[in-house]
């Protein structure tokens, strides 16, 4: 009220620009400037979020109805991830151990009881994602920027600075986790290695395989493709049983872009044995792009 203006000042008739109000049919939900669902608050700055949905294998017949059924896990530069009802934003526990800015944060899809984060301390930590209790702690050389689990729960792909994508079979592990605490314990002779060990080694590489490129993200089509991006702005995929053969697919985006981030829209098997993958990537450059992609692998 300190500038009053009348309401005659600027005219507009109604129709000077008629639209039908059923050609562009929206929700009260969607309109031009939403509510948001969910308020995130964090120290410093949210570097990743994911949203895992529990399957219904992994909640017990007797659990109450309000059991959370959407989970939303985040990496944070506080050194810090929490995971979150995916429905309320709810805290439910917050990981703590790391050294280091968290970059990147996920959960086992299989039953969402395993959390694995990446961060700057050069490690990779797997925790109990019930207690949040660390399990695991998968030692690196280099600042890590991306984890994956695949679909099953049966590898974990990491990756960031070295230039490598580090293959780990889960079960070992944690079994090695186990046997780890049992010798520290005094239940076992002291005898083994320190840490596990990858068990496949992917070298990204730059234009041409030369080079050391920092791999910004991993995803999973399935159990044994993997895809990664990178900061050079490719995109490649690999058979993680077939190592020597190098990646089965390249993808080299245009201009000088980094790849921050990666989301599989779908899956398409063909009538022969190639998978037609259409995902997101968005890209860093301002104006944010996403593009949409797919490629044959």
């Amino acid at each position: 009220s300190r500038f009053p203006l009348p309401a005659s000042r600027f005219p507009l008739p109604a129709s000077r620009f008629p639209l039908p109000a059923s050609r562009f049919p929206l929700p009260a939900s969607r309109c031009l400037h939403p509510q948001p669902h969910l308020h995130l608050f964090a120290h410093r700055p949210l570097s990743d979020i994911q949203f895992f949905r529990v399957p219904q294998t992994a909640i017990p017949e007797d659990s109450p109805a309000e059991e959370e059924d959407l989970l939303l896990i985040s990496g944070c530069h506080d050194k810090l991830p929490m995971l979150r009802s995916g429905r309320t934003g709810d805290w439910i526990g917050t990981l703590c151990g790391h050294k280091g800015a968290v970059h990147c944060a996920t959960l086992d899809p299989a039953s969402c009881g395993l959390a694995v984060t990446a961060s700057g301390d050069f490690s990779v930590r797997l925790w109990d994602a019930v207690t949040g209790s660390c399990l695991a702690i998968l030692p690196h050389n280099h600042i890590v920027k991306g984890v994956a689990i695949s679909p099953s729960g049966r590898r974990l792909a990491t990756g960031g600075h070295e230039g490598l994508i580090r293959v780990w079979e889960l079960e070992r592990v944690l079994v090695h986790a186990v046997a780890e605490r049992l010798r520290v314990a005094g239940h076992l002779p002291l005898e083994g290695d320190d840490v596990p060990s990858a068990g496949v080694f992917l070298s990204h590489g730059g234009d041409g395989g030369k080079g050391k490129v920092t791999v910004t993200k991993a995803i999973w089509l399935d159990d044994d493709i993997v895809c990664s991006g990178a900061a050079d702005g490719t995109v490649k995929f690999w058979d993680v049983r077939r190592v020597a053969g190098g990646s089965l697919s390249t993808i080299k985006l245009p201009g000088s872009v980094e790849v921050r981030d990666m989301e599989i829209v779908t899956v398409q098997v063909s009538f022969g044995l190639e998978q037609t993958v259409f995902f997101f990537l968005p890209l860093l450059v301002f104006p944010i792009l996403y593009l949409c992609m797919c490629v044959s692998c």
